[in-house]
């Protein structure tokens, strides 16, 4: 894949360290460098049209946080809208302790959200947090110290391969079952693996750096922009269902609501009109076979860590 370079939130970092995958390490090779940012969680907040919203969200971060030390926030907003919400970044950077956050203005692009991945690729690839968390400006009821329990999970498995779900039971129709089962489909059960990644799919995926970068591989320009949480949904189930490895496990944070736009449903669905259509081909019809080669690379770096141990 290839993205730009430019970028406005970037800063000089140090050299990279080896890592122990020769498969990880020859996707970090992209880049010669990753800043250290010394903190193990980044969240990357999409907005527009919306800096009321955004700064009720903000608040209900830092309201509900352990410490900001723990976190920064990547906040993503159109180019021609930076003057409007100047007024909120200007009054963030007031608060000291509000002061961990980024700021990225790439030009608008109406019909795909091509603009909004490259500026969090861009950031991820650069900047080395162990947890990425892919949020919304518009959710509501985040728990207490949802920051230090999703820290806590650091090295839940040694691989570094794995993502978090929240643990409100019924919070946007979501069932802790469907989550500990990995959203594999079960004997008895009606719905197909892809209808249960479809129906149960985190809505606000917690990943590590390291799963996230290999699932973003796969989107390109008006090509699964807006379908992150389904690429990673789907991701984990077939790396379930194919080898037996069930890497979704409960992150120890939660939230109630999402006020979901649904602006995302046609965006980044390639020739189909919809993104339920768009994952009907790829989902259910192919059987997820786009992600088969990216989870067959995450096992290969389970096994080799594996072996490696």
């Amino acid at each position: 894949m290839s993205v730009g370079t430019k970028n406005y939130y970037v800063r000089t970092g140090q050299a990279p360290t080896v890592l122990p995958s020769d498969i990880w390490w020859e996707l970090c090779r992209k880049h010669d460098y990753v800043r250290d940012p010394g903190k193990d969680l980044v969240i990357y907040i999409p907005t527009r049209n919306n800096p009321e919203g955004l700064k009720k969200t903000l608040n209900m971060m830092y309201n509900q946080c352990h410490s900001s030390d723990l976190f920064d926030i990547f906040i993503i907003v159109d180019s021609d809208q930076a003057e409007l919400y100047r007024e909120l970044r200007n009054e963030l950077y007031e608060d000291v302790y509000r002061r961990n956050i980024f700021w990225s203005y790439p030009t608008h692009q109406g019909y795909d959200w091509w603009n909004i991945f490259e500026s969090r690729y861009n950031f991820s690839m650069s900047n080395s947090y162990y947890f990425e968390a892919l949020w919304t400006d518009d959710f509501k009821g985040l728990n207490r110290k949802w920051d230090k329990n999703i820290v806590d999970m650091k090295k839940s498995f040694d691989d570094d391969i794995f993502s978090l779900h929240q643990n409100i039971e019924g919070t946007q129709g979501r069932n802790m079952k469907r989550y500990g089962q990995c959203y594999t489909k079960q004997e008895g059960d009606v719905l197909s693996s892809a209808q249960l990644v479809w129906n149960y799919s985190e809505c606000l995926p917690v990943t590590t750096r390291k799963m996230a970068l290999m699932i973003q591989e796969l989107i390109e320009p008006n090509l699964f922009t807006a379908q992150t949480e389904m690429l990673i949904a789907g991701a984990l189930m077939v790396l379930n269902r194919d080898y037996g490895e069930n890497r979704l496990i409960d992150g120890s944070f939660g939230y109630t609501q999402i006020e979901d736009s649904k602006k995302s449903l046609q965006i980044g669905c390639g020739d189909f009109n919809s993104k339920e259509g768009h994952f009907q081909m790829w989902g259910e019809y192919q059987n997820f076979k786009v992600l088969r080669p990216v989870v067959k690379k995450l096992y290969n770096i389970i096994k080799q860590e594996s072996n490696n141990g």
